[in-house]
């Protein structure tokens, strides 16, 4: 007799078994290829554009002013290539929006802070390019945003979408793998109880043997949950599993000793957008 599969056990088992991809892919600045166009950027190049309103910047205006960077911190040159560069700025843009942030205004002060800590994006990737950058930002929203909104000094806001949209359009583009990386355990368990119906103690149960089957054998992709569940706080007092921490204490802890650890969730107002789970929005 066939055995019967047990419904939330095979979407969790769906959601965690794969890896999330890389951010980016790695390119060499200097690597020579077929580039529609190449060689060094001047100033002239992008006069027009670094005097324009931040808020009339686009993926392009990005990719050359991270070549003029590139310049002014390393005398070297960056050589160009939008169709490749583009899309890393385009997460960027994405992920501040997402967080209810100036797309735009956020963007560049995280390429500033990258050049900032150049040395450190090299010690841990090798190469200062958009698509290291990129690996970076949840280190850089963690360091120069969420004290701030600890503190009331950057308020943040949502008019740019909403996190029922994004999760519902990650799951309808085939990424649902990436679920509880991108969003964190208290997002996606709420999400899958709330939204999508699931029972939460069978859900929980999954959730807890798929994460010790990654601190066996993935510790990459659980320390990217973990991190997400962290920065993803402060939450609604509403939202389910807040208390990850305890319950999966003991698959967790090598990452106390982290610099990006906190034994707490952040302070401050939630993302207006997380209403949207619980059907207030």
């Amino acid at each position: 007799m066939r055995k019967k599969v047990d419904g939330t056990q095979e979407i969790i088992d769906r959601i965690l078994s794969s890896p999330v991809p890389e951010e980016g892919r790695l390119v060499h600045p200097l690597q020579g290829t077929k580039r529609k166009r190449s060689g060094q950027v001047t100033v002239n190049d992008i006069k027009a554009d670094k005097h324009a309103d931040i808020g009339d910047w686009t993926t392009k205006t990005f990719v050359d002013y991270f070549a003029v960077k590139y310049q002014d911190a390393t005398g070297g040159n960056y050589r160009r290539v939008y169709k490749v560069d583009s899309p890393s700025f385009q997460e960027m843009l994405k992920f501040f929006g997402s967080n209810g942030l100036d797309r735009n205004v956020w963007t560049k002060k995280f390429i500033d802070w990258a050049f900032e800590h150049r040395e450190l994006i090299l010690r841990k990737h090798n190469y200062m390019t958009p698509q290291t950058v990129l690996r970076m930002i949840n280190f850089f929203y963690q360091d120069e945003v969420l004290p701030k909104v600890e503190v009331g000094d950057v308020e943040r806001d949502t008019t740019d979408t909403s996190l029922l949209q994004e999760i519902n359009q990650a799951i309808s583009e085939g990424k649902d793998t990436e679920v509880f990386a991108r969003f964190g355990i208290p997002v996606a368990v709420t999400y899958l109880v709330k939204v999508r119906g699931f029972n939460y103690d069978r859900l929980v149960g999954a959730v807890e043997a798929r994460l010790k089957y990654l601190a066996a054998n993935d510790r990459e992709q659980l320390e990217k949950i973990v991190l997400q569940s962290i920065i993803g706080s402060p939450y609604p007092d509403t939202f389910l599993m807040l208390g990850w921490r305890d319950k999966f204490a003991l698959l967790i802890r090598s990452f106390k000793t982290e610099s990006w650890w906190r034994d707490t969730d952040y302070k401050g107002k939630p993302l207006p957008k997380y209403e949207a789970i619980l059907g207030k929005s």
